[in-house]
């Protein structure tokens, strides 16, 4: 259950991310993160998350955090 919700996590990220027009790069400086910690996220295989790093990329996309995590 964990591993599926965190691949569709990291697809959601990738598709608000795309839609603003970030990079990531950009996503990472805006939500306070590494980038190469927020590739491993939009990754095939994304580790765990934070409640904190789930936060700052809500915010920084300027979703709700739900947003990130429904189909």
């Amino acid at each position: 259950m964990a591993e599926k919700a965190r691949r569709l996590f990291a697809k959601r990220l990738k598709q608000f991310r795309e839609r603003r027009g970030l990079t990531q790069q950009e996503l990472a400086e805006r939500a306070g993160l590494d980038y190469k910690h927020l590739q491993t996220l939009e990754g095939k295989n994304p580790p765990n998350i934070t409640v904190d790093s789930v936060e700052k990329l809500a915010k920084a996309l300027s979703v709700s955090i739900p947003d990130l995590f429904r189909p």
